[in-house]
């Protein structure tokens, strides 16, 4: 009896630890995929916040770049003149003289 007894209570360990590692699986692939769902998150929102921030640069460099333009434009200067002028400029193509953003 005593024997029986032994076993049966190594059985039911055996088979709690059993459900406990299954359960502790479980839990652990859940972990990991939830960890790669904040990462890819992560990563989009880094991206979502890089082309907003490039958006936002391009559209300042374009208000400062079009004041230019009306500015030379207002001294006499025509349309594509101006134009030209502040692209050879923002390129750098004009020494001693820049536009600062």
């Amino acid at each position: 009896e005593r024997a029986e007894s032994e076993a049966k209570e190594a059985a039911e360990l055996a088979t709690l630890r059993a459900e406990q590692a299954t359960r502790q699986a479980e839990q652990d692939k859940q972990d990991a995929i939830d960890r790669e769902r904040e990462r890819v998150q992560d990563e989009k929102d880094r991206e979502d916040a890089a082309a907003k921030a490039r958006e936002a640069d391009r559209a300042h460099k374009a208000k400062i770049n079009n004041a230019a333009v009306k500015a030379l434009r207002n001294i006499g200067l025509s349309a594509s003149d101006a134009k030209d002028a502040v692209r050879a400029i923002a390129k750098g193509q004009v020494p001693n003289v820049r536009v600062i953003y």
